[in-house]
């Protein structure tokens, strides 16, 4: 099961442009990360791993909206544990050729 909680997405409440939407994701004690957009052609934006050696489990990136969806965080936690977060991204152009 996947519980809420445990991790911090941040993302824009509106995007004018959906070609690039900035994401910042972090989920202490996680060893991945996956950013994930349904309602994008390719559903699975980036995934983020974490060696032994990370600084920290937090990421940043820029994705492509094709229109107004929910974007979610995965982490899989050190445990073995899954944990999410989400937030709906208000697309005002879409940026995935839509």
């Amino acid at each position: 099961p996947v519980t809420v909680g445990g991790v911090k997405l941040t993302t824009p409440e509106i995007a004018e442009n959906g070609n690039r939407v900035s994401i910042e994701v972090s989920a202490p004690g996680a060893e991945m990360i996956t950013l994930i957009a349904m309602g994008n052609p390719q559903p699975r934006v980036v995934s983020f791993e974490f060696g032994t050696l990370a600084g920290s489990s937090s990421g940043t990136t820029r994705i492509r909206l094709m229109k107004t969806q929910e974007v979610i965080a995965i982490a899989k936690m050190k445990d073995g544990s899954f944990k999410k977060a989400s937030n709906t991204v208000k697309v005002t152009i879409g940026g995935c050729g839509g």
